[in-house]
């Protein structure tokens, strides 16, 4: 393949070896010339109809030397083509520019340096040409204290890269490892040579001082936690950048983020449940130390079961560097009881997000709990003080249908079934006593009177009734909340402990307590309800059961009766 020029540059005539060749042809876009083996001579003599002409190679030769009287080629370098074209521009004299030609500038770019200084220090390299806008050029640029250049087909010399750009390239980049040092120093360059621009990412396993030229920009960290910093030098100003790496904090190299404990409590043992999210830098054995009596039922570590045995009441678990997940499981004698606890345990480390749980049988009555941080809290307990309180006072009043004691007993009935419901039937007796104290006159509000207490003596019973079911039959309410809890699945949270972890605690009794005191209730709230509806059917009939309308009084007038008058000598 011959060389080729652009459309300004015509070849008129080729020799191999001294003889004329006019057989070419023409493929791929070359122009291609029939050569038999050996070593020849090929001249090619061409028509330069313009004062800046390029000249590509399709083959690269291996050497270029360059006499041209009048004209100025760019693109050799130690008599090598640095790029696949030849820039050849039509020599000034005495400093005119020829009539016709364009005007030329000497080579002028712009570089840009990333300086990453992450766990390996590295620069990327950009030189971006800003003048001349076409033709080919080679440039040195100097290479910062430290770099080593490590992309390929670059020339580097006396700690320069030689940069050569050809014809319609407009960028080129190469990549530089950057030796470690506590100091960097960048110098802008004088303006007439290139201009600089300076980008510095830090990663977080360095602190960074800079000094001298002014950031102008810095961008928050990235996913990798790198900082970007922006620099743009003036012509000979200096950038200092000081380099430390951050005292590392002590602390061990294990740790326990997060810690869940659960007791499962039974009639004549627990089941209890430990997951433990550990992390570690380096392998080895952790033991924990588990109460006295447990007898280990199975761990696993991230869902893969672990054959582990206690020694003397410790566990040794087998850890690898990184985050990974403990389940450890044993049973104890820890049977439910008046106050069950949950397990004491030493983990030998610091443990943060630690959530502690008790789960109480279904048959057992939850009187109240103790325990650590934010937990469960049974709310019961000032509810019915709140409403023994209203009981005295009812039953201090003088318009009260019930005595003191017969308020009291009433509220225990309810408390752990429905306060709302307890209100209804307050209201239902109160309604009673005022029926047997008074009575409307009018006769249609007396009417409604005699139809609505009967309705509402309904409701009441009903409300009783359902009260005596929920006692006997139901579980009671103790209003248990707080961290997600109820009465029978307790749940306490503590954001940290040094070694042991705490202890939280539930106090309650059989279920079959709570039933026998309802159904003492229940007894005498019979005895009680036939007194109150016996009082009740005697105010309610008090006046009668219904009045009719009234009939309608017409007034009559009266008329006088004929007067007699009496004359003399009448007949």
């Amino acid at each position: 393949p011959l060389p080729t020029g652009s459309s300004d540059l015509e070849l008129r005539r080729a020799t191999l070896d001294g003889v004329a060749q006019d057989g070419f042809a023409r493929a791929d876009g070359a122009l291609w010339l029939v050569v038999p083996r050996g070593v020849h001579r090929l001249e090619l003599a061409f028509v330069a109809a313009a004062d800046k002409l390029s000249l590509d190679f399709p083959l690269a030769p291996p050497r270029v030397e360059f006499d041209g009287d009048g004209w100025e080629a760019s693109g050799i370098e130690d008599a090598h083509l640095l790029t696949g074209t030849l820039a050849l521009v039509r020599a000034r004299a005495n400093g005119e520019q020829p009539v016709g030609s364009t005007q030329q500038f000497a080579p002028f770019v712009r570089v840009e340096r990333t300086i990453d200084l992450g766990l390996d220090w590295s620069v990327a390299t950009v030189v971006t040409r800003l003048a001349p806008l076409d033709g080919g050029f080679a440039i040195a640029v100097p290479l910062l204290d430290g770099e080593h250049v490590t992309s390929g087909a670059f020339k580097v010399e006396d700690a320069r890269i030689v940069v050569a750009l050809g014809d319609g390239v407009r960028a080129t980049s190469w990549e530089s490892k950057l030796d470690k040092s506590g100091k960097l120093v960048l110098v802008a360059p004088p303006l007439g040579e290139r201009a600089e621009t300076w980008f510095v990412q830090v990663g977080p396993n360095w602190h960074l001082d800079a000094s001298g030229v002014p950031a102008v920009a810095a961008s928050p960290a990235d996913e990798r936690g790198m900082h970007r910093y922006e620099f743009h030098p003036l012509p000979g100003e200096k950038l200092e950048l000081e380099v430390t790496r951050p005292e590392a904090a002590q602390g061990s190299s294990r740790a326990i983020d997060a810690v869940g404990l659960v007791r499962s409590v039974g009639q004549r043992g627990s089941d209890v449940v430990l997951n433990l999210r550990m992390r570690a830098s380096r392998g080895g054995e952790h033991a924990i130390t588990l109460p006295p009596g447990a007898e280990l039922t199975g761990t696993s570590r991230d869902g893969q079961p672990l054959n582990l045995r206690l020694q003397e009441g410790k566990l040794s678990l087998p850890l690898v560097p990184g985050t990974h997940a403990f389940e450890i499981r044993w049973r104890d004698d820890e049977a439910a009881g008046l106050r069950v606890r949950s397990p004491a345990l030493a983990l030998g480390l610091p443990a943060a997000n630690i959530d502690l749980g008790i789960d109480l049988p279904q048959d057992r009555w939850l009187l109240a709990t103790t325990g650590p941080g934010p937990g469960p809290a049974v709310l019961y307990w000032s509810e019915l003080a709140v409403a023994l309180l209203l009981a005295v006072a009812l039953g201090r009043s003088p318009r009260s249908p019930l005595k003191a004691w017969q308020w009291l007993l009433l509220a225990l009935g309810f408390s752990t079934f429905s306060w709302f419901a307890l209100l209804v039937v307050v209201a239902w007796l109160f309604a009673l006593d005022l029926r047997s104290r008074t009575a409307p006159r009018h006769w249609v509000a007396f009417n409604l009177a005699q139809i609505g207490l009967p309705l509402f003596t309904l409701v009441a019973l009903l409300c009783l009734l359902a009260a005596v079911q929920a006692g006997l039959l139901g579980t009671p309410d103790m209003a248990v909340a707080g961290n997600g809890s109820d009465a029978h699945a307790l749940r306490w949270f503590v954001d940290r402990s040094s070694d042991a972890l705490p202890v939280a605690s539930a106090i309650s009794v059989p279920l079959w307590t709570h039933k026998v005191a309802m159904l003492a209730w229940a007894l005498w709230l019979a005895t009680a309800l036939v007194g109150w509806l016996r009082r009740g059917f005697d105010a309610w009939s008090s006046t009668g059961y219904w009045r009719a309308a009234p009939k309608p009084v017409v007034d009559v007038p009266q008329v006088s009766p004929p007067a007699i008058v009496a004359t003399e000598g009448g007949s």
